[in-house]
């Protein structure tokens, strides 16, 4: 992430202290240059030359000695998770030490985790999903986990081999890494019980090519801000509910409700909302966000979805992203799917840009596959016998890579920069 990115975290929370890797010391120091009273602490590594005030004369410089008693209440603040802000400014989720607790029973629960199982971690730790998802619900049923720095498609694959690796994360920035590594169709993936996606759109191509492989991967949903999953498909069903979000987990009760907090019916979209144990306690220090968000105890997640008559839930679009042509609402996602279908194009997305004649229209970015091409016409020519004509795209631009967060995923705020 940016300097000028970390200073916005930094200047919402107000930390006591920054703790960071020599290599990372320059770039602390600059995040720290309007925080004069954050101090700043860098750790020592093999790899560095230790800082001027090492962790041990740090620590013993405090003037107070603190013991822990044994109790921590339920509703104690135990993290402060920042939103990934794709379509705005990111907001801090306050995780308390109930929803870390209900969040690791639940996963540990639908995941069917035991000591026996290998967990694989290569998100980052400062993420729910690396943290909250795979490593500390595999340490709380007593697995084992093994945490990679970076992500690295050769090594990853080289690894779930080794360590006989029966669970990892497969975001969709992670499944085009591994497809796109020599080794993939090769790999020694027969340890695998599933792998599991989300926190984006994720293509229909994925799961078949994981299928292929003899691995179910699965959805689930959630959010930064109710810990996942809170919906699942059940490894049985990937093949039959293609796209589709899954079912409610444990811990969390999940409804679909009209602009007035009314339940809608079957096949009629709707926006989920959430409420139990797994969900964060406010936003931190931002009335606003929390008036907006909760409703008499349930969490508006902002999701746009409907459920089939199995009720198993499909997303429909991000309400914020949802394109209003003339009195039309457009989903992005819809325009996503067909574009997503064609082999020649690597990547989508779609925004809203005003338009004089209908208030909004739909824009389509493009990232061809390598070695392929398409061009506008033919483009615009998918949308003519799948969508209506007033959901088709007003222009396509085509370009060679996404502005993204630091988890991969498209950031749509920043892409509505783009000229």
């Amino acid at each position: 992430m940016t300097i000028e990115q970390h200073k916005v975290f930094i200047a919402d929370c107000e930390p006591k202290l920054l703790i960071a890797e020599p290599e990372f010391g320059q770039h602390a120091e600059s995040c720290l240059s309007d925080s004069p009273d954050t101090k700043l602490l860098l750790l020592k590594s093999e790899n560095a030359s230790a800082p001027e005030s090492s962790e041990a004369e740090f620590l013993q410089s405090g003037t107070a000695e603190r013991k822990w008693n044994g109790d921590i209440p339920d509703q104690t603040p135990v993290m402060l998770a920042y939103t990934s802000g794709t379509t705005g400014t990111p907001k801090g989720a306050v995780h308390t030490n109930e929803s870390y607790a209900a969040a690791a029973a639940n996963a540990s629960l639908t995941f069917e985790i035991d000591r026996h199982t290998e967990t694989l971690t290569f998100a980052p730790l400062f993420h729910i999903g690396g943290l909250a998802i795979e490593t500390l619900p595999s340490l709380y049923s007593g697995a084992s986990v093994t945490i990679h720095r970076e992500l690295d498609s050769g090594l990853i694959l080289s690894d779930i081999s080794k360590y006989k690796i029966s669970r990892i994360g497969a975001l969709p920035p992670v499944s085009r890494a591994l497809f796109n590594d020599p080794g993939w169709e090769t790999a020694d993936l027969s340890s695998l019980n599933a792998a599991y996606t989300g926190s984006t759109r994720v293509p229909i191509e994925h799961i078949d090519r994981w299928l292929e492989r003899g691995v179910p991967l699965v959805q689930i949903y959630g959010m930064t801000e109710a810990i996942p999953p809170i919906l699942i498909v059940p490894t049985d069903r990937v093949e039959s509910t293609k796209g589709s979000l899954g079912i409610p987990a444990p811990y969390c009760e999940v409804r679909l409700v009209d602009d007035q907090m009314n339940d809608v019916n079957r096949g009629e979209t709707g926006e989920i909302v959430l409420r139990g144990p797994l969900i964060i306690k406010e936003y931190w220090n931002n009335p606003k966000a929390n008036a907006d968000a909760f409703v008499d105890g349930w969490l508006r997640t902002g999701d746009a979805a409907h459920q089939d008559d199995d009720g198993f839930f499909y997303m429909d679009d991000r309400i914020k992203e949802i394109i209003i042509v003339g009195s039309s609402n457009v989903y992005p996602a819809d325009l996503e799917r067909v574009l997503d279908s064609v082999d020649v194009i690597a990547e989508c997305a779609v925004i809203a840009r005003d338009d004089d004649e209908f208030g909004e229209a739909p824009i389509v970015f493009i990232v061809r596959r390598a070695g392929h091409d398409i061009n506008e016409s033919e483009v615009m020519a998918l949308f003519e016998q799948s969508l209506a004509t007033y959901q088709h795209p007003r222009e396509v631009h085509f370009i060679d890579d996404f502005p993204r967060t630091a988890l991969g995923k498209i950031n749509k705020s920043e892409l509505r920069t783009t000229k």
